[in-house]
């Protein structure tokens, strides 16, 4: 076979199998008093001691490091599918209710009405059965290891969704490539 025939399939059997998915943190789209490399969406704790069992927050994002935390890694398939997925453990973002001050869980997968979460263009996370609310980090801020860190932490809730709070609402994807 040659090369011009060979790179021609090649072309039209990629074609043919769907994009493969890949890990993205999200972040938020202001800085904010982050310094390292902003906040994204975190599980507590680190790496693969990560909790499930605890909810999400908003964190300093590891990839200033060079590649992207495990407990901060989402399928960015299952994001444009409304669900956020984190690969590594297996589980999807659940919120504990429908309403302001609900937090962002973590359970098996079930497609159940909490886990339906779509980010919209515009970066908004929102539960699909209520688009008034969106996810959004905390005001104030807190140091890891009990302020022995450069690490910052923000609280993780639902909230109204509103041009004031924008700062703290906008979220984007992004991977460590």
């Amino acid at each position: 076979m040659n090369r011009p025939i060979l790179t021609l399939t090649l072309i039209i059997v990629s074609s043919l199998h769907p994009a493969i998915a890949k890990n993205v943190e999200i972040a938020l789209k202001h800085q904010l008093d982050g310094f390292l490399s902003g906040y994204c969406l975190d599980m507590v704790g680190q790496g693969e001691k990560a909790s499930i069992d605890k909810p999400l927050q908003s964190h300093t994002c590891y990839s200033y490091r060079g590649s992207l935390g495990i407990d901060q890694a989402f399928d960015s398939e299952k994001l444009t599918q409304n669900q956020l997925y984190i690969t590594q453990f297996d589980v999807c973002a659940e919120l504990s209710e429908l309403s302001v001050g609900a937090q962002l869980n973590l359970n098996t997968c079930d497609q159940s009405e909490l886990q339906q979460i779509e980010m919209t263009n515009e970066g908004l996370i929102r539960p699909i059965a209520n688009s008034d609310l969106c996810l959004s980090s905390g005001l104030t801020t807190k140091r890891g290891r009990n302020g022995t860190s450069d690490h910052q932490i923000k609280t993780l809730t639902l909230q109204e969704c509103s041009d004031s709070r924008a700062h703290f609402q906008e979220w984007y994807g992004r991977s460590a490539e």
